[in-house]
């Protein structure tokens, strides 16, 4: 900084040009003393000329300089006096001296200003360097932790306080994170209803000039009574990190400079504490994509959809750090694992391979296509999810080896048609484990990977049975077998299949040739052969898009309803023994040849009205061309 003449570099005004300022102003005001007047007498002006260089030096020294000069003014009249040969009277001597103390009271005045301000700039220089040195230090911190346990002992060394403390947000209360001049234990915690706590909860600073008068107010337990506190939160964006906290055994004690040093602390910890959050970022980001891209790795290398489910399972449970995992896919409306990770208790593990209901937080996640997290879900007051069926009516966990979960989450993995293919059970078991916003964000993106995976792995599942079949034509296998391999297939091949049946035009009519998923003997023997207007009205669409072979999808109610519109002349035995009440979902796909309908595709599915999707239907319309190669 650039200083002017006539300042110092601390700002007190003692400069070389003052100094001979002031001694030209003294002599010349001697001289002009010592110059004889008309009338021989002492002059106002003259007296005034003495009296400013004897407060200007009374200002310089105090009232050092006025128990020197003071006399030596007096001195100069009597000299005056011997000079001119005219004797002053008394009053002159009681004015003049009247005058010096009026100017060393003005002067002293203006050396106490002066040197309030002196200290002040050189409080404010020495603060600044302890500010300079605090920030290069606190920049040091690798974490808000080595940053909360330095802030207390840096601002010691700036100002005064009895003693300090910091504490850091815990749930409904506020946790002593480090105390300074203070001994306490270890989890010391305060309610929100205190001092330190206003300041967490308005994000402003709170100053206490009298704690006598605040209701609010605390005392440290163990700690000296104190006075006055202030309490100032380190802020970070809209988010109060921390809340530094300083109290004095005297009342208002802290001054508007103390309070500006320690706002400017408090900005070099947000300084430190966004740089720490954003290199914190920056890493969690590189980590996760470094997960993400060998999890992927794992799954493109897995040979199947057993395969890659566990694959998935074992990498998220480990980067989580959770417990228990397993993929759950759903098959005559229940849940059944298709892989399984993490030191499960056999009970636990008897429970799902003996298959979950799908019923409760299983089934809301997988048919809402959202993730579902549960903290704890043993907590008092907590609506637990029913995962096995057996819950009462309060949708309490049922078993009680459920009790051993308590932090669960639910993901459904979603193919890119946005179908369901399967839900991920994740679970912490020893105690709660919340997952954070961004856990829960990558959980979807893990669920995403593998739901490409397991696309992947019914496309290869899909060819190869397509394959099989062409294979078994080859051989010249026996037509039965090649029509049962093929609604076998079929149960394989579309994406939420889990039964099927064929039915090869007889004449004028329709009968049953293969099942699977379904009594094939009591089809036939119940059901009976179906009529080409039984299977029209079955069918529930135009008569053109179904002599073009165009396939249709039923769902919930509907296949009942229809079911009985096909069969209104027959017995409800048809119905009982097609278990067309347990169907919650229908695909027919009418099998055409030379513009007539030979064979249709009956495929179903029991535990969900959406089972079946557009791709799903595409893909049974694509089989259905090879079962028409075997009629």
């Amino acid at each position: 900084m650039h200083l002017t003449a006539g300042q110092d570099a601390t700002g007190g005004g003692k400069s070389p040009r003052a100094l001979i300022t002031l001694v030209l102003w003294a002599v010349l005001a001697v001289l002009l003393l010592l110059l004889p007047s008309a009338s021989g007498r002492l002059t106002a002006w003259q007296g005034f000329l003495l009296a400013v260089p004897f407060m200007l030096a009374t200002a310089w020294l105090g009232w050092v300089a006025a128990t020197v000069f003071g006399p030596a003014g007096l001195l100069l009249i009597w000299l005056r006096s011997v000079v001119t040969g005219s004797e002053p009277p008394v009053s002159t001597y009681l004015y003049l001296a009247l005058a010096m103390v009026l100017a060393a009271a003005a002067g002293d005045q203006l050396h106490r200003t002066w040197r309030a301000s002196r200290r002040a700039a050189l409080l404010s220089r020495n603060r600044a360097r302890l500010l300079q040195q605090a920030a290069l230090e606190l920049n040091q911190a690798d974490s808000t932790e080595q940053l909360f346990q330095a802030a207390p002992r840096l601002l010691s060394e700036i100002l005064a306080f009895t003693h300090a403390e910091l504490f850091v947000p815990d749930g409904t209360e506020l946790l002593l994170s480090k105390a300074w001049r203070w001994q306490v234990e270890d989890g010391f915690r305060i309610p929100l209803h205190t001092v330190v706590g206003r300041a967490f909860r308005t994000g402003e600073p709170q100053y206490v000039a009298d704690t006598r008068l605040d209701s609010e107010y605390m005392d440290a337990p163990g700690a000296e009574p104190t006075r006055c506190e202030l309490a100032l939160p380190v802020k970070v964006g809209n988010s109060v990190r921390a809340v530094l906290n300083l109290e004095h055994t005297a009342p208002d004690a802290f001054s508007r400079e103390d309070h500006d040093t320690l706002r400017a602390f408090t900005r070099i910890m947000e300084e430190v504490i966004d740089r720490l959050d954003t290199a914190a970022e920056l890493e969690l980001e590189r980590t996760e994509q470094q997960f993400l891209a060998d999890l992927n790795q794992h799954l493109l290398m897995a040979d199947d959809g057993k395969h890659a489910a566990q694959a998935a399972l074992h990498e998220v449970v480990g980067y989580l750090g959770l417990d228990a995992g397993t993929v759950l896919e759903l098959k005559q409306a229940r849940l059944w694992p298709v892989a399984q990770t993490g030191d499960i208790p056999p009970a636990l593990i008897e429970l799902t391979e003996a298959g979950l209901a799908f019923d409760g937080s299983l089934k809301r996640a997988w048919l809402t296509r959202r993730p579902v997290h549960l903290d704890d879900i043993n907590a008092p007051a907590r609506e637990a999810p029913r995962l096995a069926g057996d819950a009462d009516a309060t949708d309490q966990p049922g078993p009680a080896v459920l009790r051993e979960v308590h932090t669960l989450a639910i993901v459904p993995i979603v193919n890119a048609h946005d179908e369901v293919r399967a839900v991920m059970a994740l679970a912490s078991l020893d105690k709660p484990k919340p997952l954070t916003p961004r856990q829960q964000h990558l959980l979807t993106k893990v669920a995403r990977s593998l739901g490409s995976a397991l696309d992947r792995a019914t496309l290869n599942r899909q060819l190869l049975a397509t394959l099989d079949v062409i294979q078994r034509l080859a051989r010249s296998d026996s037509t039965e077998n090649l029509y049962q391999r093929a609604v076998e297939a079929a149960v394989e091949l579309v994406p939420g299949a889990e039964a099927a049946s064929v039915l090869v035009r007889d004449g004028d009519a329709f009968r049953f040739e293969a099942a699977a998923g379904f009594d094939l003997d009591g089809l036939r023997l119940l059901a009976q052969p179906l009529s080409s207007a039984e299977e029209l009205r079955w069918y529930g669409g135009p008569e053109s898009d179904y002599l073009r072979g165009k396939g249709r999808v039923l769902r919930g109610a509907d296949v009942l309803k229809q079911s009985i519109a096909a069969g209104k002349e027959r017995s409800p035995a048809h119905i009982e023994s097609a278990h067309v009440a347990d169907i919650r979902a229908n695909i027919l796909i009418p099998i055409v040849d030379a513009g007539q309908v030979v064979a249709l595709l009956n495929i179903d599915n029991m535990s969900n009205d959406d089972a079946f999707g557009n791709s799903a239907l595409k893909i049974a319309e694509a089989y259905a061309q090879h079962i028409a190669v075997i009629v």
